[in-house]
């Protein structure tokens, strides 16, 4: 039986520097889980299990999956290539901006720009909370299959959001929780 050949670094790169350069925002995560399964990298299950994964791990959870759906294509070499060519377009951008306005950031006319920027800031956040949503959605209609997990989930946002508990006592003590009700059987 042929197994099929490891996708190549180059593609790998290339794949996630295009991505690097076009999406912004959760956008980003829409367009990631469509290249991946678009090309057959992960399947629809892997890459929604993957997600759930990141979403456990510090740091930004679109460079984590990045990270992930490379290891899981050519092992470490290919995390270094998905992970460098997903941020690399983001690099040179701040680092381009950063060394403009430290040239120039005395200049009248800059104070002026940045107002409008931060204009701009209020309307990509007022979109990457629609964003956010539907991606919530995405993955909650699919993961969320029994009124058991929907009701960990809403004590999980509740002990979160309403109590200000740390999400390390939420993860750890619904872990522990579910490992209870695995063993008495009232999970599964």
């Amino acid at each position: 039986m042929n197994e099929p050949s490891p996708v190549p670094l180059r593609t790998i790169f290339l794949a996630f520097l295009e991505i690097g350069l076009t999406a912004y925002g959760m956008a980003i995560l829409q367009k990631l889980r469509a290249l991946v399964i678009r090309r057959g990298w992960l399947t629809e299950e892997e890459t929604s299990e993957g997600l759930a994964m990141v979403q456990l791990y510090p740091g930004p959870i679109m460079v984590d999956f990045t990270a992930y759906v490379g290891y899981r294509l050519r092992g470490v070499p290919g995390a270094l290539a998905a992970t460098l060519g997903f941020v690399l377009p983001a690099f040179v951008l701040v680092t381009a901006l950063s060394a403009a306005y430290f040239a120039g950031g005395e200049l009248p006319w800059v104070h002026k720009l940045f107002l409008g920027l931060e204009a701009l800031v209020i309307g990509v956040l007022a979109a990457f909370v629609g964003l956010l949503a539907a991606t919530l959605w995405q993955l909650g209609h699919v993961a969320l299959d029994s009124p058991l997990l929907l009701a960990f989930a809403a004590a999980a946002f509740v002990a979160t959001r309403g109590f200000k508990l740390d999400i390390g006592w939420v993860f750890g003590g619904g872990l522990a929780l579910w490992a209870l009700l695995l063993t008495l059987g009232w999970a599964g």
